[in-house]
């Protein structure tokens, strides 16, 4: 799969979900994209998975993983996934900018209505989203969810993976962390108040 390919089938289900700025629901698309990953090859929903996950793989930042604890209000592992799956939901184009700044969050729509109090705190964050690859390829496995994570697994013995292109060690919550936010993400630490939740991750 390309990733002309892989973007379209994400702009798609957006479309399906029938998303806008106001009426942002991660989980809708997610759902989605389930149906329509659905509907391809095995092969194919492993092409889309492996994209995704180098999509995911680029949103692995320290200043992303600091917009995921402002703006949701909390970070974890599986809070920081859930996070980057909302932002590959956001479309090619808002992720394109995001990887590339990721205090332009600050900019887009969606996020003003977080922190407006129109949509939720965890708007962005989508766990349904981050495995509608496994649940396609369950769904076309007869329900066998073992089946996908032994593909996977395969695939990635015969593909190794490169190292993360970062230094940065995936946590976040080190001493310090919390006063670099104004410095590293200024936009976002303005329109957010500082979680007295703990940020270790």
């Amino acid at each position: 799969m390309l990733v002309d390919d892989f973007w379209q089938i994400v702009e798609l289900s957006r479309s399906d979900a029938d998303i806008t700025d106001d009426r942002f629901d991660a989980d809708a698309i997610g759902a989605a994209l389930t149906e329509r990953l659905s509907a391809l090859s095995l092969e194919d929903i492993l092409g889309f998975d492996e994209l995704y996950f180098e999509a995911s793989r680029r949103l692995q930042q320290w200043e992303l993983c600091a917009a995921c604890f402002l703006i949701s209000g909390h970070i974890s592992d599986d809070t920081f996934n859930d996070f980057k799956a909302g932002v590959i939901a956001m479309g090619r184009a808002a992720f394109e900018r995001i990887a590339e700044d990721p205090d332009s969050l600050a900019q887009h729509p969606i996020v003003a209505n977080i922190a407006a109090g129109r949509l939720k705190r965890t708007a962005l964050n989508s766990e349904r989203l981050q495995f509608a690859s496994s649940r396609a390829y369950a769904h076309l496995s007869d329900g066998d969810d073992e089946a996908y994570w032994e593909a996977t697994y395969a695939r990635q013995e015969a593909t190794p993976r490169p190292p993360r292109a970062t230094d940065w060690d995936g946590r976040f919550g080190a001493a310090g962390d919390r006063d670099l936010l104004p410095v590293r993400v200024p936009q976002l630490a303005a329109m957010f108040p500082l979680p007295t939740s703990g940020a270790a991750h």
